[in-house]
């Protein structure tokens, strides 16, 4: 799988223990937990085995509707509390996961069956029309979501005694995200409602997946090979041109993919290109196809051939 991530700050595990302990000052109890996305580290079980006599808790494990996907599960690891073997805990981790949008952290005062209870509230989503929709909120790239974008309420029913929930976000560097822990969580027994979402805030995680997704399916062409620039710089490029494309009102999905094609594959910044600018003018104006404008315009200004 191609993933538009950069390699994680050498800091990091560093980070996350002082950040837990920063928070342990006021409640002695709080523990950490690592949260690793299964279906992003399909081996991840079977290599923990060989870490560690305690199995990761997959989320899913007996859940009705879910429990025949705890193989690929995001699930919860306990961190020793003594800092050396946490330090040396988190060191595995992070090596495991670098290059994957698949780790996270979790400080609560609750025990990992409540935080099981807990994130199965945010395991189905429910948009503005009412259908449903499986979050993955072990991946990083997707959730948590940073920003004021819930309401209230919503935070508070969404993260209900977490403290904190930490990330290695895309640029390898660890944001953190402050909780709802005064807020009473699910338990064990309780029954699972999906997560409520108005349509804006569910068309707002859409679009924080529409670049990843044109990538991956760039990856799978012969001519991604040929491109220079790293992952995460391919991503930077790639919202750039969303950005462009939404504030001139071109939605077509394909004409989005390809002009993120174009865009890679140029020497440079094409918005900078006369010819290009003009492009993206006509087919704002609906003057044509934004995707077969690029292909004709592609032999006069690319340095390399560009081939569909």
């Amino acid at each position: 799988m191609f993933f538009a991530v950069a390699s994680h700050s050498p800091h990091l595990a560093g980070q996350v223990l002082q950040v837990w302990d920063s928070r342990r000052q006021s409640d002695p109890a709080l523990r950490c937990h690592a949260l690793v996305d299964c279906l992003l580290e399909p081996s991840f079980p079977a290599f923990w085995k060989q870490h560690s006599r305690h199995p990761p808790l997959a989320v899913y494990a007996d859940q009705i509707g879910f429990d025949k996907a705890r193989h690929v599960s995001p699930s919860l690891i306990a961190l020793p509390e003594e800092p050396e073997s946490a330090a040396r805990m988190l060191s595995v981790l992070l090596e495991r996961c670098r290059g994957r949008p698949s780790l996270g952290f979790l400080v609560s005062k609750h025990s990992p069956e409540v935080l099981q209870a807990q994130l199965m509230r945010l395991a189905g989503v429910c948009d503005g029309d009412g259908q449903r929709w499986l979050l993955r909120f072990g991946d990083t790239r997707i959730w948590p979501y940073m920003g004021e974008w819930l309401t209230p309420a919503q935070h508070a029913y969404a993260f209900a005694g977490i403290t904190a929930w930490m990330i290695v976000n895309r640029y390898g560097e660890l944001e953190i995200l402050d909780g709802s822990p005064d807020t009473a969580p699910a338990t064990p027994d309780d029954f699972v409602k999906d997560f409520r979402l108005t349509e804006q805030q569910f068309l707002q995680l859409l679009d924080r997946a529409e670049a990843d997704a044109h990538l991956a399916e760039l990856a799978q062409t012969p001519g991604h090979v040929r491109l220079l620039r790293s992952p995460i710089e391919q991503y930077d490029t790639a919202r750039q041109c969303l950005a462009t494309l939404d504030r001139l009102g071109i939605d077509n999905d394909q004409d989005r993919y390809e002009y993120i094609r174009f865009a890679l594959h140029f020497p440079g910044d094409c918005e900078r290109q006369p010819a290009v600018q003009t492009a993206l003018l006509s087919a704002s104006q609906g003057e044509g196809r934004l995707s077969e404008l690029l292909r004709e315009l592609a032999p006069t200004v690319m340095a390399t051939p560009f081939h569909k």
